[in-house]
């Protein structure tokens, strides 16, 4: 385009034309030409200045993405005046009619001109109820109440059992999610150009990665990249263009496609965004293993890394060749790898962070690498970033090795600023006043400042005027307690954390040891050079956990963890010693090793009940994975797909009877991703009844029984991005089937079903199934609807031991077999071994023996 055309002296029909060619620089004068009498016409409406700017900045953008609609180009000014206004007009009445902002007026136009041909609102449709339906439930419930029952911030926090700042929190969040649906735009930036604007919009839009909940993400994804994709081509257009299809790669259920990865390459390289151009660069590394991974990183990887000026990125793939060969326990190899990785790593100061960290963490554990001595190693870098008083957390790449069994607060010790940012990666906010929270994106988490004048005995001493904030996550599974407490001394840092119940006292208290801090201020001095170390006073073990500030840059700092636990050595005649060990051990580099030795051994060492049945359990499992691994073993008949030993305590209130994730400490798994097949992903049969139902038995079900009406079991979507989990059942009683084990009166049928499927990884679950159960005996058969009720996959109870009263007895000693039913896929063979067993503290637990498996050579053949 030519560039000496002055736009000035041209007509607005020839300045759309030109925009139509492209060309930005036109539509600026338009923009120019028109920006005040459109503000005059949207303030008219909402009498308010800060509103009419929103309106017109709105409306020359949609003009922009719409000009080909423009019937009479003359007209652009009417045109953009029209539109200003009922943008203006809809601002104005949402707010008017269903919450009271006070910058909207009373004023309202007459809607009624007709400007068919002109402009076709997309967001006059978007009415603002529809915008609260759209917020969680907790942070929607407070809305309601504030602004359409009119209760005070006080009254709602007494009807909800809520602290204050909780509500204040929860409607802030509320209303700054609202104007973003609305489409307000920032009123700091008043004369901000068309790609400015856009622009903008995209680093909002890389704030999803942050969010705990992707609600609402793949409409955000497909506006923005409309918008990135109106831009005239340059490269600033294209490298926007690779950031937002980077989330749309990570957070889409569809993301991860070939053409995804073609088509965001494609920007990368137009864009020079070389950060995702990395990312590409690597996508068909995790192709290899062993030689040929290292082979491809070498002579693919990294020189094309260097073609395209991003030597930092070699460092990246030199660590985890070093992690790979640390796997296969060539820790020569590994520490050449991990020495190439800091020398190549001057660019990228989170893998120096992290490499340092690695090479501590060998030295500290030493000769224990070599020998089968207990011990935890946990090498990992985080990046922090500064936004303002606001510190979050952003990533942690890195690794732990657990060889020793230890309390679970000592496992997460290693993970304390992660975890204290679970509320959409806040870590702190300096601003916040003893009672203040904040609530995530899901509602689900909230980060709370519970006092700024608490004091903390430590290793190191007392300090007074602490800030003891808590971060409070549901999800109790997954961590010792479900409240995280932290202490942050202002100038010093973080100077204990721990764990606590609901209402009971702190424990698992990791306390500062030494610190050293040479820079810096806030709650967490962030210099380079500053370190602090702890101690967990709980723990008997020698261990050593240490951070230390390895550098900052751009509002952004590098921490270094290293974290280690030496135990005591192993002990060859200790059950829980060779059986851990085998759990450990079992494959390196994506291989299966033999550990069948040690396996043997703790089952020659069992005494209990208990010790005997998991002992006896993991060896059949992990024999299985090593004989069906087809790299360790050429010649199998049998290639393994989805084996597991779970681990699931039993807890029964009444009747009604649940399982739990219970000590991972014994659990192990193998999938074979190459050879996925659904009829064997369903052979989890006792949780996907109890993920879609509720229980694996409620005797409210029988309520229902031979009633033309269904029960619904509500709950939170297990991952954070997904939506609620609503399960659907109708129940039939009187029901005789016949099984591959013989006829079955008198059975309960129960028709389960799901109202929409979760997040990526566990949507095979959610398909319509039968279950039936036999009268004291319990499920004798599980049909799964995969796609229509013609196409069927059943599993079928083939062998039992112990019956008991009721429709699902679950008593010790008892045990339960399922086999898939394979006439349609002879090659597939699936089943499911339960055995119910108290531990020997007398608790009861399900050990599920999961097993998946193809023919190899029928395989072949198709």
């Amino acid at each position: 385009m030519n560039r000496t055309v002055n736009y000035k002296e041209q007509t607005d029909e020839t300045l759309v034309a030109l925009t139509l060619m492209r060309d930005e620089a036109a539509f600026e004068e338009l923009v120019i030409r028109h920006r005040k009498a459109a503000l005059l016409m949207a303030k008219t409406v909402t009498r308010n200045i800060h509103t009419a700017e929103d309106a017109v900045q709105d409306a020359f953008l949609c003009a922009w993405q719409r000009l080909d609609t423009l019937k009479d180009t003359a007209k652009f000014g009417h045109w953009v005046c029209r539109i200003a206004k009922y943008r203006a007009i809809n601002l104005a009445k949402r707010y008017k009619d269903y919450i009271p902002f006070d910058e909207v007026e009373t004023y309202l136009a007459d809607q009624a001109e007709d400007i068919t041909g002109y402009y076709d609102d997309k967001l006059e449709t978007e009415l603002l109820r529809s915008c609260v339906e759209k917020l969680s439930e907790k942070i929607g419930t407070v809305i309601r109440l504030h602004y359409f029952e009119g209760l005070s911030v006080s009254d709602i926090a007494i009807k909800m059992n809520l602290a204050e700042g909780t509500v204040k929190s929860r409607l802030s969040a509320g209303r700054d999610q609202i104007r973003k649906e609305l489409g307000y735009v920032d009123k700091n930036n008043k004369h901000e150009t068309l790609v400015e604007a856009v622009m903008r919009r995209v680093e909002e839009f890389k704030e999803w990665r942050l969010k705990n909940s992707k609600m609402g993400f793949e409409e955000d994804y497909k506006d923005v990249l409309s918008q990135v994709e109106s831009l005239p081509d340059s490269e600033k257009k294209f490298y926007a263009m690779a950031d937002v299809l980077k989330l749309g790669y990570w957070y889409l259920s569809d993301g991860k496609t070939d053409e995804m990865r073609a088509k965001l390459k494609e920007a990368a390289i137009k864009g020079n965004n070389k950060e995702v151009l990395a990312l590409c660069i690597g996508f068909g590394k995790d192709k290899y293993s062993g030689k040929e991974k290292v082979e491809y990183v070498y002579n693919t990887v990294i020189p094309e890394l260097l073609k395209y000026d991003i030597p930092g990125e070699v460092a990246y793939h030199h660590y985890w060749l070093g992690y790979d060969y640390f796997q296969a326990k060539d820790y020569d190899n590994a520490r050449k790898e991990f020495a190439l990785a800091l020398e190549t790593g001057a660019e990228n100061p989170l893998y120096i962070a992290l490499t340092k960290s690695t090479l501590e963490g060998l030295d500290g554990v030493g000769e224990l690498l070599s020998d089968r001595s207990k011990f935890l190693l946990e090498c990992t870098a985080e990046e922090l970033i500064l936004r303002g008083n606001k510190l979050y957390f952003s990533q942690q790449p890195g690794f732990d090795r657990r060889y020793m069994d230890v309390p679970s607060y000592v496992k997460w010790a290693g993970s304390a600023f992660w975890i204290a940012s679970r509320a959409d990666g806040l870590i702190l906010d300096e601003t916040m006043k003893a009672g203040d929270s904040v609530t995530d994106s899901a509602g689900k988490i909230t980060l709370t400042c519970v006092s700024t004048d608490a004091t903390v005995s430590t290793a190191c001493g007392d300090f007074h005027g602490c800030v003891e904030m808590h971060t409070y996550n549901p999800i109790r599974d997954r961590y010792p307690a479900p409240i995280f407490v932290a202490w942050y001394k202002p100038n010093i840092g973080l100077v204990a954390f721990g764990w606590k119940e609901q209402d009971g006292e702190v424990f698992g208290k990791i306390t500062l040891r030494e610190y050293e801090v040479c820079g810096g201020h806030g709650w967490i001095p962030l210099c380079a050079g500053n370190f602090w170390s702890y101690t967990a006073e709980e723990l008997e073990y020698e261990h050593t956990f240490r951070t230390t500030v390895t550098a900052t840059a751009d509002n952004k700092a590098y921490l270094s963890y290293r974290y280690y636990v030496i135990g005591t050595p192993f002990d060859e005649n200790s059950w829980r010693d060779n059986l851990l060990y085998a759990r450990n051990n079992y494959y390196s580099d994506h291989v299966a090793l033999d550990v069948s030795a040690y396996h043997d051994r703790a089952v020659a060492l069992a005494q209990t009940p208990w010790e005997k049945k998991v002992a006896e359990v993991s060896r059949n499992v992990m024999n299985r994975i090593f004989q069906s691994d087809t790299d360790a073993n050429p010649d199998a008949k049998q290639e393994g797909v989805w084996n597991f030993l779970t681990y699931c305590p039993v807890t029964k209130v009444g009747e009604k009877i649940t399982v739990s994730s219970g000590d991972r400490t014994y659990e192990f798994e193998w999938k074979n991703t190459r050879n996925g097949c659904f009829a064997t992903l369903i052979n989890f049969i006792y949780d996907i009844l109890q993920n879609g139902l509720g229980a694996l038995w409620d005797p409210a079900w029988l309520e229902y029984a031979d009633r033309d009406e269904e029960f619904q079991f509500h709950r939170p979507a297990r991952w954070d991005q997904g939506k609620e989990f609503i399960g659907y059942g109708r129940v039939y009683s009187g029901e005789t089937v016949t099984t591959t084990l013989g006829t079955f009166e008198n059975c309960l049928r129960i028709r389960a079903r799901t109202s929409q499927n979760e997040s990526p990884g566990i949507t095979y679950q959610n398909t319509d199934k039968d279950y039936y159960f036999a009268p004291g005996i319990g499920l004798v058969r599980i049909i799964t609807y995969v796609t229509s009720y013609e196409d069927i996959r059943i599993y079928d109870l083939v062998s039992y031991k112990g019956t008991g009263e009721g429709y699902m007895p679950i008593e010790d000693g008892m045990e339960r077999h399922y086999k898939y039913l394979n006439e349609k896929q002879p090659n597939v063979h699936g089943g499911t071994s339960y055995y119910y067993v108290k531990d020997d503290e007398g608790k009861l637990v399900i050990l599920g023996d999961q097993l998946g498996m193809m023919d190899v050579e029928k395989k072949k053949e198709e």
